[in-house]
């Protein structure tokens, strides 16, 4: 029997922005450590993504030694110190209401000349904590930062070629944004999955997850046009959206890395 291994991991410090690629990640109580931990937020406390500001793809955004560094074209990389105390602005991601405070007026300033728009960087403010909803939470206290709805995404390299053989141009995974990629599936087998263990973290898997509009995005170029979301209406199209990839909520803190086997236990 093949055996299904880990083959890339990714985070992504702000939402929206680059990803991280690492061999080693830690899952801590919302998921990956340091994904999603920030966002970008407009004038109207509305979460600003992809979707409206393809841009966003482009800009570079690391941790180094607990710091947040961000490289926003047209400036000098800056080094942002997190912090969860100031003033509570409540930004809104999807259909929650979440408690923020602005991270850097520099890295605000330097976002809104960028994106041509007011906005901030935002992270949770002391003592928020966002839960997923009851629909789908494993148990109670279940939870996860600016992620649209849910602490990691999986997805395989055998469905990403199945899609890439009905594409004239095919796309690389960065398009879909998964956490963990693995191999040793077939195409879509993931959709079926309901609990897995990697390294030493049992998952459920909850939703299959509906694309939008952030797959037609080159996360090279910050350039959208309309694959694989076309492509991908035509045949995996559902009541619930166009899926590509599954959800996971993890059961407890722990570490999976890169070339990890993944044991599917039901």
């Amino acid at each position: 029997m093949t055996q299904i291994v880990v083959t890339k991991l990714s985070i992504y410090p702000v939402k929206g922005c680059q990803a991280v690629h690492v061999d080693t990640m830690e899952i801590v109580n919302t998921g990956p450590r340091y994904d999603r931990q920030w966002m970008v937020v407009g004038a109207d406390g509305k979460f600003i993504s992809q979707r409206s500001h393809p841009k966003l793809a482009v800009i570079s955004a690391y941790m180094k030694d607990d710091m947040l560094v961000l490289t926003i074209s047209g400036h000098d990389s800056i080094m942002v110190e997190p912090t969860s105390e100031g003033d509570v602005i409540e930004a809104t991601l999807h259909k929650n209401i979440v408690k923020t405070v602005e991270q850097s007026a520099e890295v605000s300033r330097a976002l809104s000349d960028y994106l041509e728009c007011n906005a901030k960087l935002v992270g949770f403010a002391k003592g928020f904590t966002r839960f997923i909803t009851p629909d789908y939470a494993v148990t109670e206290s279940d939870q996860t930062l600016f992620a649209d709805a849910f602490p990691s995404l999986i997805a395989s390299e055998e469905s990403l070629d199945d899609l890439n053989t009905r594409l004239e141009s095919p796309v690389l995974m960065t398009r879909f944004r998964p956490n963990i990629v693995i191999k040793g599936l077939g195409a879509y087998d993931e959709d079926n999955f309901t609990r897995l263990r990697i390294g030493d973290v049992t998952f459920s898997a909850v939703k299959k997850c509906s694309r939008c509009t952030v797959t037609t995005v080159d996360q090279d170029t910050g350039m959208k046009g309309k694959e694989p979301l076309l492509t991908l209406s035509r045949y995996r199209n559902s009541e619930k959206g166009i899926m590509f990839g599954m959800n996971l909520i993890h059961d407890a803190p722990g570490v999976i890395r890169v070339g990890d086997r993944v044991e599917l236990l039901k």
